[in-house]
């Protein structure tokens, strides 16, 4: 039986709390100079001598970082118009008119809106890993390394595109066959740019952007040119009911099927992952990523669709 007092007939342990006092969180964080010892905590030694020294010390880093030029970015200029850029390349301008040739209004249409589709599904799958943490931490280096070398072909493979689509146009428009030389000098002149640094790299972005906005201006106010002998000798006669109808309808030729079409235009895809490629160098890697990365390919999706 429980003791009681004889006196109060309470029991003797009334007055006695049996929940323990929560520690103070203070004591275990690691943000102060050095932990007070346990004389200091049994002596109730204040721990505000500790703080102090550390705001000052973390507000000198701060200083430090900031002094040392680490440039971060935000969502617009770190992901949004990163992925706009790659995803809007080679491929609009080169093959989107073979295409729509190709497989039609209707068919066109829903191949680009089934890689729009795809491409979401894979930048919300890829938004929900930015935002629980470095993978390398919550799954292992292994499987940290293994995805940072996917995101990294992924974007060789896009960047290498758009330089032979490049080289492709210049030797066009030069009637030159030296392929190799051209892309070599766009590679070397893209490298240099890198090494510069990436505030240098990230205001060279805003020049393309630049020109590639003048480049849609343009092809969208051409389309509303007057058809002469030159352009209807070239299939091109302008916006007509009559040529609409008859493309609306897949009219494969050369041996082409919807996959091998498909198997051209999804790559241009891959210019979503530019963005996440940015994350060391983003303000809040969680809320960019997903944000500029979604917002893109919308934009895009939308571009294509009315270019196409």
């Amino acid at each position: 039986m429980m003791m009681e007092d004889q006196t109060t007939n309470k029991p003797a342990f009334d007055d006695v709390s049996t929940i323990d006092v929560p520690p103070n969180f203070d004591n275990y964080s690691s943000n102060t100079t050095h932990r007070p010892s346990i004389g200091e905590l049994i002596g109730n030694k204040k721990i505000a001598p500790f703080m102090e020294k550390p705001q000052i010390t973390i507000a000198k880093e701060l200083s430090e970082e900031s002094e040392n030029g680490d440039v971060r970015f935000g969502w617009i200029t770190g992901v949004f118009l990163r992925c706009v850029l790659s995803i809007l390349g080679a491929t609009l301008f080169l093959r989107m008119g073979w295409m729509s040739g190709q497989t039609g209004i209707i068919l066109g249409t829903s191949l680009i809106l089934i890689s729009s589709i795809v491409a979401i599904l894979t930048a919300i799958s890829m938004s929900a890993i930015a935002t629980n943490g470095e993978i390398s931490r919550s799954l292992g280096p292994e499987f940290g390394g293994s995805i940072g070398l996917i995101f990294y072909i992924a974007n060789l493979v896009n960047a290498s595109m758009n330089c032979v689509g490049l080289a492709e146009s210049i030797v066009f428009l030069l009637n030159e066959n030296s392929w190799s030389l051209i892309d070599g000098v766009i590679c070397l002149i893209l490298q240099c740019i890198i090494f510069i640094g990436t505030a240098f790299e990230s205001k060279t972005q805003l020049v393309f952007l630049f020109s590639l906005l003048i480049s849609v201006i343009t092809y969208i106010i051409g389309t509303f040119f007057p058809s002469n002998d030159y352009r209807l000798n070239r299939g091109i006669t302008g916006y007509s009911a009559r040529t609409a109808t008859s493309n609306i309808l897949p009219d494969f030729r050369s041996g082409e099927t919807p996959i091998s079409i498909f198997g051209v235009y999804f790559p241009t895809m891959a210019g979503m992952m530019a963005g996440a490629n940015m994350s060391g160098d983003l303000k809040d890697p969680s809320t960019s990523i997903p944000k500029g990365t979604i917002l893109a390919i919308i934009t895009t999706s939308c571009k294509i669709f009315c270019a196409s």
